[in-house]
């Protein structure tokens, strides 16, 4: 159990610290979920309110959010293997989803290589939860 909550923390956070680049700036997707909680929140006009929910950012911070909600349930559950597993996959979709709206971006290199360790972790997780079963509470 010790081994998976610090496997868990260890993803959260390396997804926490992914690097992307917007407009003239860069950050890491951790701030990018602070910016938009407050921009949904309060009056600035980050993103408009009419392409708010069309925007790709917002998804990879609503998609993230989930991912993080249920590995944090997963952290203080007895039977974590499923909230665990969806929480990693929705973590894993909003980088996927991050990627592909960098795509045509020169400093895709920067998310790709930051989201790097995001991505060994998630290997270490479903190598030792489906292969080796060492995580699975019955």
């Amino acid at each position: 159990m010790n081994n998976y909550k610090g496997l868990a923390i260890g993803i959260l956070v390396a997804h926490f610290l992914i690097v992307m680049a917007a407009g003239h700036g860069i950050g890491t997707i951790g701030l990018l979920q602070l910016v938009t909680i407050a921009d949904a929140f309060g009056s600035n006009d980050f993103f408009s309110p009419k392409t708010f929910f069309e925007h790709p950012l917002f998804w990879v911070v609503a998609v993230t959010f989930l991912g993080q909600s249920l590995i944090l349930v997963s952290l203080l559950k007895k039977h974590y293997n499923l909230f665990s597993v969806a929480g990693i996959g929705m973590l894993f979709i909003a980088f996927l989803i991050l990627v592909y709206y960098l795509k045509e971006q020169e400093t895709l290199n920067v998310t790709i290589i930051t989201g790097t360790p995001f991505f060994l972790l998630c290997l270490i997780f479903t190598y030792k939860n489906i292969f080796k079963k060492e995580f699975i509470e019955v």
